[in-house]
């Protein structure tokens, strides 16, 4: 057992309060969020199990107010044998493995490797990293790629009014 000598306290209130310290280092540890790509990953295993409290969690609020209503619906529409329905939805650390990310201070930029073109903008909030933004330039690149090179795929998608 680890000892600490200190002549003010003794050898009980020494071992109190370095098991305080342990236990506050590891609550902080496990409320960070993790790393950018862990919060991607918890992010999209919430959604998968169609679990939006817990999705907004990961996310600032901004984003929420952005985003999380369209999620909400698309969910809402979501044809059974995908998410949660499948009984194949991966593990935090397996989703984790798939993506890719940089950062640069306080923000981060998330992608799996992939859909290149689906990136998270994370930043640091309250020492946590959160999903603040999705790089929409990106993604309609990505979207439009897909769509020239499967046709089919978006055939009964329905179409933007030409002017």
């Amino acid at each position: 057992m680890l000892k600490i000598h200190n002549p003010g306290y003794s050898s009980g209130k020494s071992t109190l309060l370095l098991l305080l310290a342990i236990l506050l280092v590891i609550s902080m540890t496990s409320c960070s969020g993790g790393s950018p790509k862990d919060v991607v990953a918890r992010y999209s295993l919430a959604v998968l199990n169609k679990d939006l409290d817990k999705a907004k969690k990961y996310c600032t609020d901004s984003f929420n107010s952005l985003y999380m209503n369209n999620t909400e619906a698309a969910l809402q529409n979501m044809p059974s044998g995908i998410g949660a329905d499948s009984g194949d939805i991966p593990t935090v650390s397996e989703m984790a493995e798939d993506l890719e990310e940089s950062m640069d201070g306080d923000t981060a930029r998330v992608w799996a490797r992939e859909a290149d073109w689906m990136v998270y903008v994370l930043k640091k909030e309250g020492g946590r990293w959160k999903i603040d933004s999705m790089d929409m330039g990106k993604m309609m690149e990505g979207l439009q790629d897909m769509m020239k090179s499967n046709p089919e795929m978006f055939k009964d998608m329905p179409q933007m009014p030409s002017k």
